[in-house]
């Protein structure tokens, strides 16, 4: 996998995908980069559902080819994430906003899709009741979107995650309903992208403030 030169290359961007995509098709993975993803995770900090995500992206396109303990280790990652604000235990993410309540209900049904039948150490619930947990979420929020369009319209950052989830949910969810319910977002998505950016700029609302994640408490 290419050097991250310094930069987290947990956060969304098209780094991060090629990153991944680079990996899987050399055949080469950069363990200590996967492990400093997983310890953000673990650790809870503000947009460890971004990078739980690109875990995710992982295990369901080349879980089989990881070494066997690094498998694992992601496994007690991803069952062992909180996944909602009503869930037990203490955090410093948000979680509430349009993009992280997707980036959420998309990690978590993913997630226990992959392992039905593991129970998650955080809530203690098996992964099919999480799976049926989290669909009835994300049919919540493509219910809204459908009916009221976006509350974080036009706004690159957010797009750029929402699609993120989206696309992972049209190529890997099981439910075909909710797959094609991803997709159809996903293109309403690149409309907007298409009808607003000029000249390969999006013209919309500035981006929402976002304060880069603290690494730890002695960074606080």
């Amino acid at each position: 996998m290419p050097k991250s030169g310094g930069v987290d290359r947990g956060s969304l961007g098209s780094s991060t995908y090629l990153a991944v995509a680079d990996a899987l098709h050399d055949g080469v993975l950069d363990a200590a980069w996967v492990h400093r993803l997983r310890g953000f995770v673990d650790a809870r900090l503000d947009l460890a559902d971004h990078r739980l995500l690109v875990l995710l992206k992982l295990l369901l396109v080349a879980g089989n080819r990881l070494p066997g303990p690094l498998r694992n280790d992601l496994r007690t990652t991803v069952t062992g994430f909180k996944y909602g604000m009503d869930e037990p235990g203490n955090d410093s993410m948000c979680s509430w906003t349009e993009s992280h309540q997707l980036l959420f209900a998309s990690c978590e049904y993913l997630a226990s899709q992959l392992y039905p039948d593991d129970v998650f150490t955080n809530d203690g619930r098996r992964g099919h009741e999480k799976q049926a947990r989290a669909a009835g979420k994300l049919r919540s929020w493509m219910a809204e979107r459908f009916h009221h369009g976006f509350s974080e319209w036009l706004s690159g950052s957010s797009y750029l995650v929402d699609l993120a989830a989206l696309i992972l949910l049209a190529d890997h969810a099981e439910d075909t309903d909710l797959a094609t319910r991803a997709s159809m977002i996903a293109d309403l998505i690149c409309l907007d992208l298409a009808l607003h950016s000029f000249p390969r700029t999006l013209c919309g609302r500035v981006r929402p403030g976002v304060r880069q994640p603290e690494e730890g408490p002695r960074q606080c």
